[in-house]
C-alpha cells in the first residue's frame, strides 16, 4: 500500500509539474518557440536530417516547459515586471535557431551549397587568370566560402543569455525593494537550457561547415571520386535515404557545379554503406554529451575519408572509442538476433533477457516483469535500431559499479564483452523508471474511467444543469461582484495575491535528473516509430502515370505547377479544394452529420496497418 501511495503520488507530480498552457506572459517566445518546433516535427514522415529535429525539438521543448514556463508563472503574478524586454530577448535566441534549421532542412539546401562552391571556384579561376588572386590567399590553394551564405549559425547565443541574466539582476538583489525570491536559479535554469540548445546547434554547425570545407577542396583540385566520397559523408549526416539524395542531388545545376548524373548514381549505390558506418559511430554531440562521440574530436566527421581503402582501418577496434565499441557490440548482437530496421519492443526485451540468462545472469522476477513493461512504456510497441543505440544506450550508465569503477553515461551496456555490467545497468536503469512508469499507467487508467463518468453523467442528464455550472464558477470564493470591488480597489486584496511565495522558499529550483525523467516520460519523448499518417497523406488512389521527363505531358495532366515546387498535387485533390472554395457555404446540421460519419473510422486492416489496400475491379 505504501509502494502504490507513492506512486500514486508520483505519477499527481507529474501531472501539475508540466501544465500546458504555454507561456501567457511571453508572448512572442511562445510565438517563436511553437513556430520552432512545428517546424521541427513538420518533417515526421522523412528520414532526413531526423538526428537533427528530433534532438532540437527535444531541447527546445525541454527548456520551454520546464523553466521558461517556470519563470514565466513566477514573474506574472509580480505587478512591477516589464515582461516585454524579456520577452524580446528570449524570442530573438528561439527565432534565431528557427532561422537557421529552416535553411539547412530546405529540398533545395544541397544544390545551392553545390551552386556556391561552383560560382567561387568560377571567381577564383577568373582572379587567377587576370593575376589578382591575392584575395585568395595569394596562390588559391583554399576556396574563399561565404560560410554565412551557406547558412552559418552566427548568432551570439551565450553573449544573448549573459545580457538575460544581466536583465533581471535588479529582481535577484536581495537589497533590492524588487526582490524576487528563486528568480536568480530560475533564470540560471533557463541560461543552462537554451545554451543546451545552442550546442547541439553549434556541433551540427561546425560538422556541416567542416564536411562542405572537404567537398570544396575537392571540387577544387577536380578530384571526383573524392567529390562522390564527400557528398555520399555529407548525405549520410544527414540522415537521407537513396530516394532522398537521387531527390536533392538531381536538382544540381551541371553548368555552374561539376556534377553528372553518374555521380548521383554512384553516390546512391554507396549511401547505404556509409549510413550503416554513420549509425556505428553515433550522431555528432558536445564534448558533455553522452552516448555518442564529440564531432570536434571525432575522425570520422572532420574531412577524413571513408573510402573503401580505408574502411578496415576506420572500423578497426584499435581506432575506435569506448562508446563507439560499446554500439559497435550492440549493433552485432542487433543483427545476430535477426532484428532488421525495427522490433516489437516485447521481443526486444525477451532477447535481451535471454541473452543475459544464457550468460549465467539470472534475473529475479522483479526484472523479468518490469523490463518489458518499462520499455514498452517508453518506446512504444515498437522500437528501431536507431532509437536503441541513439536513445537507449544513453540512458545506460552513470553509476560507481560494484568494483568502484566509474561507469559512464552511455558506456554501461557492453552487451558482448562484459554481460555483467550489463545486468547491473539494467537493474539501475529498472530502478530509475520503474515508479514513474506505475504512475503513469495508474493515471492512465483513472483517466480513462473519469472520461467513462463523464460520459456517462452526459448520457444520463437530457439538458445542461445551471445549478451545477453556476456551483462549478462559484468555487473560486468570490462572486463578479467581489472581483469587481477588488480590481476598482473597494475592497482589499487577499493575502498572498499580490506577492504571492513560492511554493518552497527553503529550496531552490533546479530541474534534477528524476524532473527530466518525468517529462521524457509525460511527453512520450522516446516514441520513435510511429504511424503519423493523416488522411490527406494516405495514398488512396486512383494513380495517375506522370513522364517527368515530359513537361508538356506534366503540364497538361497536373496542370500549372508553381516555381520551386518540389512535390505535385493530385489533380483531383486541387478540383476538390476549388470546389469547396468556390461554394462557401455554412453546411447543414444534415451535412455537417455526414461528414462527421464518413470521417468515423472503418473497420479495416488499413486502419491498423497504415497502408490502404487497393480495391481492384474484378
Amino acid at each position: 500500500a505504501g509502494h502504490r501511495a507513492c506512486v500514486a503520488l508520483s505519477g499527481m507530480m507529474a501531472v501539475d509539474a508540466f501544465p500546458k498552457r504555454g507561456l501567457d506572459f511571453f508572448i512572442q517566445t511562445e510565438l517563436a518557440c511553437r513556430s520552432a518546433l512545428a517546424l521541427a516535427r513538420s518533417r515526421a514522415g522523412e528520414t532526413a536530417w531526423k538526428t537533427l529535429l528530433d534532438s532540437f525539438a527535444r531541447d527546445l521543448a525541454f527548456a520551454h516547459d520546464l523553466p521558461m514556463q517556470r519563470m514565466n508563472d513566477t514573474l506574472k503574478n509580480y505587478s512591477f515586471v516589464d515582461p516585454a524586454p524579456l520577452d524580446k530577448h528570449l524570442s530573438q535566441i528561439v527565432r534565431s535557431f528557427e532561422h537557421w534549421l529552416s535553411w539547412i532542412i530546405q529540398p533545395d539546401w544541397l544544390a545551392q551549397i553545390a551552386h556556391h562552391i561552383g560560382k567561387s571556384l568560377a571567381l577564383q579561376d577568373s582572379a587567377s587568370s587576370s593575376h589578382a588572386n591575392e584575395h585568395f590567399g595569394g596562390g588559391g590553394d583554399t576556396v574563399d566560402l561565404d560560410t554565412e551564405r551557406l547558412g552559418r549559425f552566427v548568432y551570439p547565443v551565450p553573449c544573448k543569455l549573459r545580457d538575460l541574466q544581466a536583465m533581471v539582476r535588479n529582481f535577484s538583489d536581495t537589497r533590492s525593494s524588487h526582490h524576487i525570491k528563486g528568480l536568480d536559479a530560475i533564470v540560471s535554469e533557463v541560461a543552462r537550457t537554451l545554451l543546451q540548445t545552442f550546442n547541439v546547434v553549434r556541433v551540427w554547425d561546425d560538422l556541416l561547415m567542416a564536411k562542405i570545407s572537404v567537398l570544396a577542396e575537392a571540387a577544387q583540385t577536380r578530384d571526383s571520386v573524392a567529390m562522390r566520397s564527400s557528398m555520399v559523408e555529407l548525405c549520410a549526416i544527414c540522415n537521407m535515404d537513396v530516394f532522398e539524395a537521387s531527390h536533392r542531388l538531381s536538382r544540381i545545376d551541371t553548368s555552374i557545379f561539376d556534377w553528372s548524373p553518374h555521380d548521383t548514381e554512384s553516390v546512391c549505390q554507396a549511401l547505404p554503406l556509409q549510413a550503416d558506418r554513420h549509425m556505428l559511430h553515433g550522431p555528432p554531440q558536445t564534448a558533455l554529451g553522452a552516448g555518442g562521440h564529440d564531432a570536434a574530436s571525432s575522425k570520422s566527421f572532420l574531412g577524413v575519408s571513408l573510402s573503401a581503402s580505408s574502411a578496415d582501418d576506420a572500423d578497426s577496434d584499435e581506432l575506435l572509442s569506448p562508446v563507439e565499441s560499446i554500439r559497435r557490440e550492440c549493433l552485432s548482437w542487433w543483427h545476430e538476433e535477426k532484428f532488421c530496421l525495427g522490433a516489437p519492443t516485447r521481443i526486444f526485451a525477451n532477447s535481451l533477457l535471454r541473452y543475459l540468462l544464457e550468460a549465467k545472469l539470472h534475473p529475479d522476477p522483479f526484472v523479468a516483469e518490469m523490463t518489458p513493461r518499462v520499455l514498452e512504456r517508453l518506446f512504444g510497441p515498437q522500437i528501431s535500431c536507431d532509437c536503441f543505440l541513439n536513445r537507449l544506450l544513453p540512458l545506460l550508465g552513470g553509476y560507481s559499479d560494484v568494483d568502484g569503477n566509474d561507469v559512464p553515461s552511455g558506456h554501461g551496456f557492453p552487451l558482448l564483452s562484459e554481460p555483467s555490467r550489463c545486468a547491473e545497468s539494467l537493474l539501475l536503469f529498472l530502478r530509475q523508471w520503474t515508479e514513474l512508469v506505475l504512475g503513469d499507467e495508474e493515471e492512465e487508467i483513472s483517466q480513462r474511467a473519469r472520461h467513462l463518468e463523464r460520459r456517462r453523467e452526459s448520457t444520463r442528464r437530457a439538458g445542461l444543469a445551471m445549478d451545477i455550472l453556476v456551483q462549478e464558477l462559484l468555487q473560486t470564493g468570490h462572486s463578479s461582484t467581489d472581483v469587481v470591488n477588488m480590481l476598482e480597489g473597494a475592497e482589499p486584496l487577499p493575502a498572498g495575491a499580490a506577492f504571492p511565495r513560492m511554493s518552497d522558499p527553503r529550496r531552490r529550483y533546479r530541474v534534477n535528473d528524476e524532473m527530466t525523467r518525468m517529462w521524457e516520460l509525460m511527453c512520450r519523448h522516446h516514441l520513435d516509430v510511429l504511424d503519423t499518417l493523416d488522411e490527406t497523406t494516405r495514398d488512396l488512389g486512383p494513380y495517375i502515370h506522370v513522364d517527368l521527363s515530359k513537361p508538356a505531358e506534366v503540364a497538361e495532366i497536373v496542370g500549372h505547377v508553381p516555381d520551386g515546387a518540389w512535390s505535385i498535387v493530385h489533380p483531383d485533390v486541387v478540383a476538390s479544394a476549388k470546389m469547396r472554395a468556390r461554394c462557401g457555404a455554412t453546411p447543414s446540421d444534415d451535412a455537417l452529420e455526414d461528414a462527421e460519419q464518413s470521417l468515423a473510422p472503418r473497420l479495416d486492416a488499413s486502419d491498423t496497418l497504415g497502408l490502404w489496400l487497393p480495391h481492384l475491379p474484378p
